[in-house]
């Protein structure tokens, strides 16, 4: 081997081992890279995941409000209904006395 060759060969040796070292960081740097782009997405996902907990919750308080207010309006028609057919026995009442009382047998209403 002559001097050249064994110095090519040193030459190409620490290159090659510069090259390793520098590619170690890269790949190094981009591995810190992609741990802080997994640490953000899981930070992203955990938010996600309470506003949609918060959504629900929200949605069930809205959906019970809106089952009581259903309720209340079924009672007040109930109420109403009952009261309406209350006026109209009593109407009734009257109707059938009138007829007793004044013996008339054809008295519209």
């Amino acid at each position: 081997m002559s001097l050249i060759e064994i110095w090519l060969s040193l030459y190409f040796a620490l290159v090659g081992a510069y090259l390793s070292i520098l590619l170690s960081r890269i790949l190094k740097q981009n591995g810190t890279v992609l741990h802080k782009i997994d640490e953000t997405i899981a930070k992203l996902d955990e938010g996600f995941r309470k506003m949609d907990d918060r959504a629900e919750q929200r949605h069930q308080e809205v959906m019970q409000r809106h089952q009581e207010v259903m309720q209340h309006l079924l009672q007040q028609r109930q109420e109403a209904l009952q009261q309406h057919q209350e006026v109209l026995q009593q109407h009734q009442d009257i109707v059938e006395l009138l007829k007793r009382g004044f013996g008339i047998e054809g008295v519209r209403r």
